[in-house]
Formats: C-alpha cells, sequence, structure tokens
C-alpha cells in the first residue's frame, strides 16, 4: 500500500479565469491617475528645464533634442497607457480567493487565497480623498510590504472588502474542502 496519494489533475478540468465576473474600478480613479501623472511631468518638466538653461550651452543639439523627445514620448506613453489600461483594471472576490487584474501592453493577474492573508487595509492620498477613493492592501505572511493593491475603490466598497477579509479569516470559514 502506498501512502503517498497525488492524482493528476488535467488542465482541461481546471475552472477558467475568464470565467470570473470582474468588477472595474470606480471611474473617478481615471481622474487620479490622470492628476497624479500631471503633476509628475510639471515636477519633472520644470526640473528638467531648470537644469536645461544651466547647462544649455554646454550641451551639443542633438543631446537637447534627444531629451526633449524622450521625455515627450514618455508623457504621451504615460497618458495612453493610463486611457488604454484603465479598461483592463477590475477585481472579483470569490468565496475562498480575491483577484486583481491590470495592464495594457504587460497584463498581471494576481490571486492572493484568503487562507494566505494576515491582514488588510484601507488608504488614501490627498487627491484620493478628493475623489472619495480608498486603496485595499492586502498583506500575507513573509512579506514587508502589501502582496496585492487594489486601488480606485469608493471608500466605503475598499472598507466592506476590508471588513469581510477580516471576518474570513478571523472566523476560519474558509476551507479547500469540496461542498
Amino acid at each position: 500500500m502506498n501512502p503517498f496519494n497525488n492524482p493528476q489533475i488535467f488542465s482541461a478540468d481546471l475552472n477558467s479565469v475568464s470565467d470570473l465576473e470582474f468588477e472595474p474600478l470606480e471611474n473617478s480613479y481615471r481622474s487620479v491617475l490622470y492628476i497624479g501623472n500631471t503633476i509628475f511631468f510639471a515636477i519633472t518638466g520644470t526640473v528638467a528645464l531648470s537644469i536645461y538653461f544651466s547647462v544649455k550651452d554646454e550641451l551639443p543639439y542633438f543631446i537637447q533634442v534627444a531629451a526633449a523627445v524622450l521625455f515627450f514620448t514618455l508623457l504621451i506613453f504615460s497618458f495612453l497607457s493610463i486611457h488604454f489600461g484603465f479598461k483592463n483594471k477590475a477585481f472579483a472576490v470569490r468565496q475562498q480567493d480575491i483577484f486583481f487584474q491590470t495592464g495594457w501592453l504587460w497584463k498581471s493577474k494576481t490571486v492572493i487565497p484568503f487562507k494566505r492573508i494576515q491582514h488588510s487595509e484601507v488608504s488614501q492620498g490627498p487627491i484620493d480623498r478628493m475623489f472619495n477613493l480608498g486603496k485595499l492592501r492586502v498583506f500575507t505572511a513573509g512579506g514587508s510590504g502589501s502582496d496585492l493593491t487594489i486601488p480606485g475603490l469608493s471608500f466605503i466598497k475598499a472598507n466592506q472588502l476590508k471588513d469581510f477579509i477580516i471576518s474570513e479569516i478571523t472566523t476560519g470559514k474558509v476551507s479547500y474542502e469540496e461542498e
């Protein structure tokens, strides 16, 4: 008699992620991203211009042009990433885990089982507060930072999700037995 039991599971028998109904982030979060981007590029552009005016006579013309082209390429790409990538940011909560997907060119899908979660928190930055948005951060064992961050949730929904996760991990309802 062999005490080791490890039956094979075929990929055709696995549940598909495409079967999930994802919930989108709040539309106002797109504005938060645009505002954050605008602030970043305004500060970066101001610093770049001050450096440029202090050393412009010492720099060859092609380096000045290359720097300007690089700056505006990054600016445009950044805003396009927000525009096209926003629709791919979504989350789903299942009975035993939480799922988040993001990305435009490089897509990422993260699943955290409730069984691994140590704690969760909701935070707001100053721009998030203006739009009444929150960011849910989920922490698992072994890491110093959050393992999953879902930004762009309404502050109420972020707190409801945090409370749900806390109730699931403290009551021990999470099980992996088939019903």
